[in-house]
């Protein structure tokens, strides 16, 4: 069988570690919780972080060795391999035997590279979900801090999708001085796996007394005294790998005699050294060249690099000094050096002569992508042929849009560049092409360097980038003007360019759009290099134009037709249905600007125009939200709260935060809604944007509407800053309904006449405007005018544009004033609002107009009690797939809007029948389609 046949491959992976592992019995134990409940049906995700040779990989490999009825996928993550989009996934995918690919071209081929991570994640989710089946199965990526980033969105997104499948996440992440670097943005693995159901986080610290005692015998020297163990202890902090190599280093009497002092080394490099010396002369060629490949290779490519003829001869002493791992039963038999420390120790031990040699001869036998590396390493001086062979590969890599592989190569060429001229060109270049890509940890790495550089409009610029990147928005703005003013006198022209665009962004991002609009006018206009650049200053030169009209915003006649479908328009003016999406949302043209969104999605994911902004799905979020489909908005947020995650990006968050905090508690789940706040408001804390201001103040408010407290939402706008007009139709309602519920009646009014002057062109906001009304004149004592606002929202024909929950509002808030003197009417209401508010999932919406209905006696409505039956058992995940079923989806087509496998779809589809007694899809369509058209 296939899982055996995964198990069979993991299992020798894992046999070299099981036997030496000492200690960490709490650890274990509480993974072994986390196994029986993926045994019983739960996904779960486990971090495991700790300093460098704290032994979080034993501890793993520990775990997995004793889990015969798993499957177990694993990848290790290199640091010299983060510019390699989906190394990781490459290396899951390469451990599914062949059998189990047939089903899936992308990754039986590995053609993932120019396909969205969020389409490769779906594509994993379906394999997993068919492997889990028949056996569960453990996912474990070994130092996940050197991941590249497409990898980091898909495991992500994988965790974030678990819902149903048997399934353990294994993380590994290196914390203290060799982590990645980034400070908060750097711990990108916390965030993403927080946000899943069922996490464990676990520190490693050093071994205590008990557990070195077991290491000693373990060793093979004769156990020793308390006392001699807590000097050890004391010596190395407990280190493990630290313990090990002294305890292989140091003489038996050293180690047990209290009055000798240790004289082994304390560096880690010269234990490790001493370890290699005593083997015999082709052991130790083949731990050095195994050392300079960095990586698990075949051990007869290891030996050719090492010229050495006889590779079991050799590989044998290297594996009883605990040097090197292997896995014989592969064909050919792969090694590496066990641990990442030691292989660095090695590396650094190995004479610079031989180690050029060896650079040179793996050159020549690995593939070429990483045969430049060799080919740099083995360099012992400037090399200015070399660097222009680099610059003409990262120029053909960045055309093919692989920015980060780019800047790579192109730093290296820096390094071997022979004038200081080229040198500076080479590395500003690629701290451009790493901006562009949002590979923003990389980049801060070379600010120094960058500072170091002489003073040109390029230095400036890619200072001003930096500055930006990091979130200091008055150095960026100070920097890239200069850059600008410098440029247009000096060149180069393609620098005054991208000035544009940055200095562009950020002055929207600032709201000041009159200073924006020149700069985008002239990027958009210009012949960048960079497509990607050009058409985002398109996207905010719309933006800054139309938020700068005095009228109605429309959507931009330069790009599209009147009228013209969403999918219809042209790939080349992709980017460009973003910010037309954006001006339908201010129009309330809610259904159409949707389109626009989920149309530039969909290509991005299959690979059909270039990688989109963050932004783009937080806006989708958005209208999701606001057309009412709670658990699509939820789903897309936390999404986008992936990608910005793993990009290590500043911004965006506060966005994804409060909708994600909007959509929690406008369905009841009020400790994810505060949590999702608490996180909005610092991420707003972070970026001091104006526009960052706006969007937690609205999650409290709504968590207020949520908790029917109009004194929480009123407090909560007392904070809202001046936004832009296109946020009216959010705020306006939200004001009208606190200042009504305070007793603030005459403010109530003027918010509720602006809200009206706007639903005179909106029809989407007519209902609304309709039910404050009413409520109004409900505080006011005038329940006559109060009814006749109501009546007249109710006799408005449905607007595919209108808010739903507003008209849910509307019919509940009638019902309330019909239960004295029409408890049949009032009842039908309350159905109707309540029909509405389930299918949304608005839980304490729903719960509120079950009990003030309970208090009339009319018989409901057969059909009534049938859509009622239909949808109040049903989860907010159940809620999707039934909705996405009821419009005529394909069990394929509702996994692929929801980004998980069509077999947890059908496991969902299955707990929706049983629910509500039905026996088919036809059933469930037709129950809600009458849910629509009863005006609910």
């Amino acid at each position: 069988m296939a899982g055996e046949e995964v198990s069979t491959v993991a299992g020798e992976l894992l046999a070299s570690e099981a036997g030496g592992f000492i200690g960490r019995v709490p650890q274990l134990e509480q993974l072994q919780a986390c196994v029986s409940e993926v045994r019983g049906g739960a996904s779960w995700t486990v971090v495991i972080e700790g300093e460098a040779g704290m032994g979080k990989t034993m501890l793993v490999q520990r775990l997995m060795s004793s889990l015969d009825d798993f499957d177990v996928l694993w990848a290790s993550c290199d640091p010299m391999e983060q510019d390699l989009a989906f190394g990781v996934v490459d290396q899951l995918v390469r451990r599914f035997p062949p059998q189990m690919l047939t089903s899936s071209a992308m990754l039986a081929k590995a053609a993932f590279r120019d396909v969205a991570p969020a389409e490769v994640g779906a594509e994993l989710i379906r394999i997993l979900t068919t492997t889990q089946a028949h056996r569960p199965l453990v996912l474990a990526v070994d130092d996940v801090q050197w991941s590249d980033t497409a990898s980091r969105v898909v495991l992500g997104f994988l965790e974030r999708r678990l819902w149903t499948q048997r399934v353990l996440v294994l993380v590994t992440a290196r914390t203290g001085s060799e982590a990645l670097p980034g400070g908060e943005s750097g711990q990108w693995w916390q965030r993403a796996a927080t946000s899943t159901d069922h996490y464990v986080r676990m520190s490693l610290t050093g071994m205590d007394e008990a557990e070195t005692s077991q290491m000693v015998p373990a060793s093979g020297r004769d156990s020793i005294s308390p006392a001699a163990v807590k000097r050890l202890v004391d010596y190395t902090g407990g280190h493990p790998l630290y313990l090990r190599s002294l305890l292989a280093a140091i003489p038996a009497g050293d180690l047990a005699d209290l009055h000798r002092p240790l004289a082994a080394p304390e560096s880690l490099t010269s234990t490790t050294r001493r370890a290699v010396d005593r083997l015999k002369p082709d052991s130790v060629s083949l731990v050095e060249a195994l050392a300079v490949l960095g990586k698990t290779v075949p051990l007869p490519l290891a030996a050719q690099v090492a010229g050495v003829p006889a590779s079991a001869e050799a590989l044998e002493p290297a594996l009883e000094a605990g040097l090197v791992q292997w896995w014989p039963r592969e064909v050919p038999a792969r090694v590496r050096i066990k641990h990442a420390l030691q292989q660095e120790a090695i590396y650094q031990t190995v004479s610079p002569p031989r180690r050029r040699a060896l650079h040179s001869a793996a050159a020549s036998l690995v593939d070429a992508n990483a045969a430049w590396r060799h080919r740099v390493a083995a360099a012992d001086h400037t090399a200015p042929a070399l660097a222009v062979e680099l610059d003409a590969e990262a120029d053909r890599l960045a055309s093919l849009g692989q920015l980060s592989r780019s800047a790579t190569l192109i730093l290296w060429a820096a390094e071997l560049s022979d004038s200081r001229d080229d040198h500076e060109r080479r590395l500003l270049t690629g701290a451009i092409r790493l901006l562009l890509a949002r590979d923003y940890l990389r980049c801060f790495d070379l600010t120094d360097a960058v500072r170091s550089c002489t003073e040109s409009p390029t230095r400036t610029c890619v200072l001003g980038g930096l500055a930006y990147a990091q979130g200091d928005l008055q150095e960026a703005q100070w920097r890239l003007t200069e850059a600008l003013r410098a440029a247009d006198t000096q060149g180069p022209v393609h620098i005054a360019e991208l000035a544009c665009v940055w200095l562009g962004t950020i002055y929207t991002r600032q709201h000041q759009w009159e200073k924006a609009l020149p700069l985008v006018l002239r990027a958009a206009g210009l012949d960048l290099p960079q497509p990607r650049a050009v058409n985002y200053a398109r996207h905010l030169m719309i933006l800054a134009s139309d938020t700068l009209a005095e009228t109605r915003p429309a959507p931009d006649r330069r790009a599209f037709t009147d009228g013209e479908e969403s999918a219809r328009a042209a790939l080349a003016a992709s980017l460009l249905l973003n910010p037309r999406g954006i001006l339908r949302e201010m129009a309330k043209e809610l259904h159409a600007g949707m389109e626009d969104l989920k149309t530039l999605v969909r290509r991005q994911r299959v690979g059909e125009v270039q990688e989109i902004q963050v932004s783009e799905y937080f806006t989708l979020a958005a209208f999701q939200y606001l057309t009412g489909v709670w658990d699509d908005a939820s789903l897309t947020a936390q999404h986008a709260l992936t990608l910005a995650t793993s990009s290590g990006q500043l911004f965006d968050f506060a966005a994804g935060h409060a909708i994600a905090s909007m959509a929690a508690a406008s369905q009841g789940r009020r400790e994810v809604a505060l949590d999702q706040l608490q996180a909005s408001e610092q991420a707003a804390e972070r970026t001091q944007l104006p526009l960052d201001q706006v969007y937690p103040v609205l999650a409290r408010v709504i968590l207020g509407q949520a908790q029917g407290d109009p004194h929480t939402m009123d407090k909560a706008l007392k904070h809202l800053p001046a936004p832009s007009n296109g946020w009216q139709s959010w705020w306006l309602p939200l004001q009208v309904e606190a200042y009504t519920g305070t007793g603030r009646l005459d403010e109530a009014a003027e918010a509720l006449g602006r809200l009206e002057a706007i639903a005179e062109d909106v029809a989407g906001l007519k209902v609304s405007a309709r039910w404050l009304s009413g409520d109004l004149s409900m505080a006011k004592g005038d329940s006559d005018t109060a009814s006749m606002a109501y009546r007249s929202g109710l006799a408005l024909p449905a607007d595919t544009d209108e808010i739903p929950f507003h008209r849910a509002r509307l019919n509940h808030a009638y019902a309330r004033l019909l239960l004295p003197t029409d408890p049949a009417t009032a009842q039908r209401c309350f159905h109707r609002a309540r029909e509405t508010y389930l299918t949304i999932g608005a839980t304490p919406f729903t719960e509120r107009v079950t009990t003030e209905s309970a208090g009339s006696q009319a018989t409901r409505p057969p059909e009534e009690e049938t859509v009622d039956a239909l949808l109040e058992p049903l989860t907010a995940r159940e809620r999707a797939v039934a909705r996405l079923v009821a419009e005529g989806m394909t069990n394929k087509e509702t996994a692929q809007n929801l980004y998980v496998s069509p077999k947890t779809v059908e496991y969902h589809l299955g707990h929706i029948f049983e629910k509500l007694g039905l026996t088919s899809r036809r059933q469930l369509r037709r129950a809600l389609d009458h849910q629509v058209n009863s005006g609910g």
